[in-house]
């Protein structure tokens, strides 16, 4: 059974003089464990993870540990049947001392002492989100990027952990990272994840973009050999005065000389290795329809729910 109690002054002192405190005999018995070996030990929040070498002769493994001020305070973990163990309910930033028993009927036998400071995990400070102020036609699918700066310094791209919010939905609408337009006008968009609200980033709509029918569409796109192309889509249309967006992209066929791949609603270009001329790649987009309608006292937006198209498109890559 394990179980975590305090204990007397014998393990406080083997702490200290780094020595057993066998209870079957002296360190020459030979059915006494031989010794842990390799104790290291890795701080986290408010715990430390310990590892250690197997002991020949043990029946079983103890955890000792105190806080370095306060020695005559040890407790221990006891009966574990691994080589590892993990300590917690630990003060964070306060520094112990850990070392492992090996036991058995004889006795025990312990590893050096290790000390180790568990530490807080960094906490989130600020949000950063761009691009900060894109100006774009409707209907127009605006892709952003959030990245977080942590209190330990480090600034990881937060895009996907983030909950995206518009300040005017009327205009444009916010579905994950990705911000689409569907009436002039202008909207914020800002980032928020634990507590933490991001710099608000100034989406201007202006005029509606008119692309005909949707439906066998043609794009094109220039690259060269040592970049990857994220390729135009023609994926927005009006058709009967029905504003269509994309909400899924796919690939109908692979170019014959590259690789082409999806990411959400963009698609990427590598052509092969030494190729130039034009290459072609066929997507299949899926689209909905979107309504927007005026309720006082301002536009509410129904959503995607109208109908549905799917088109293909094939776009043509030169490579030069």
């Amino acid at each position: 059974m394990r179980s975590i109690r305090t204990i007397g002054p014998c393990l406080a002192a083997g702490l200290l003089l780094l020595s057993g405190c066998g209870g079957g005999g002296g360190a020459s018995a030979p059915a006494l464990p031989g010794a842990p070996g390799n104790l290291t030990a890795t701080p986290g929040d408010g715990q430390v993870s310990l590892a250690w070498t197997a002991a020949p002769g043990a029946d079983s493994y103890t955890v000792v540990y105190a806080e370095q001020h306060a020695l005559e305070r040890v407790h221990q973990l006891t009966g574990l049947a691994g080589v590892a163990s993990v300590v917690t309910g630990l003060l964070d930033n306060v520094p112990y001392v850990f070392l492992v028993s090996a036991v058995n009927g004889a006795g025990s036998a312990n590893s050096s002492g290790i000390p180790a400071t568990p530490v807080a995990a960094p906490s989130l400070v600020s949000i950063a989100i761009a691009p900060a102020s894109p100006s774009i036609g409707w209907p127009v699918n605006q892709p952003f990027t959030a990245v977080g700066t942590y209190s330990d310094g480090s600034t990881p791209t937060i895009t996907s952990s983030v909950d995206w919010f518009s300040d005017n939905p009327g205009a444009v609408v916010a579905g994950g990272n990705i911000a689409t337009s569907i009436a002039g006008g202008s909207a914020h968009i800002t980032a928020h994840l634990a507590g933490i609200t991001s710099n608000p980033a100034l989406v201007t709509v202006g005029a509606k973009v008119t692309t005909g029918n949707p439906v066998g569409t043609t794009t094109s796109t220039t690259t060269t050999s040592a970049v990857t192309a994220h390729l135009p889509m023609d994926v927005q249309s009006t058709l009967e005065d029905v504003t269509w967006s994309a909400t899924q992209v796919a690939i109908s066929q692979q170019p014959a000389h590259g690789v082409a791949t999806v990411t959400g609603l963009v698609v990427s270009y590598v052509p092969d290795g030494g190729f130039f001329g034009q290459d072609t790649v066929v997507l299949q987009e899926t689209t909905k329809s979107a309504q927007v309608i005026q309720v006082d006292p301002g536009p509410v937006v129904i959503g995607y729910n109208v109908n549905t198209n799917t088109n293909t498109n094939t776009v043509t890559i030169s490579v030069e």
